[in-house]
């Protein structure tokens, strides 16, 4: 593997992993150019999901309304904060957020 020359910056995103100079012009056949995700953004979903979950966990946790019993917990974690997370994470792969994905 070569190293990129001046004006290759792999941080910019215009060297390929072999070394190779990208270009996002499309005209010339490349296969590098960056298509346009169709999926929407899943990272507001999964931080919606984690947030009502924690907020309600800590509203049993300090009694609010005279709770002493966490079922409404159970299946917020379960399917609100579980499903829900896990299928945001699935679509961030696509979109190219790693972080996200991950996170």
């Amino acid at each position: 593997m070569s190293r990129p020359s001046d004006g290759q910056d792999i941080e910019e995103g215009n060297v390929d992993m072999t070394g190779n100079t990208a270009t996002n012009d499309t005209s010339a056949g490349s296969i590098h150019a960056r298509r346009p995700s169709r999926i929407a953004n899943a990272a507001p979903v999964g931080v919606l999901a984690f947030a009502s979950t924690t907020w309600l966990s800590s509203m049993c946790n300090v009694s609010t309304r005279g709770i002493h019993t966490p079922n409404v917990v159970v299946g917020m974690a379960l399917f609100c904060g579980g499903l829900t997370q896990s299928m945001a994470s699935m679509w961030e792969f696509p979109r190219g957020n790693v972080f996200g994905a991950t996170a």
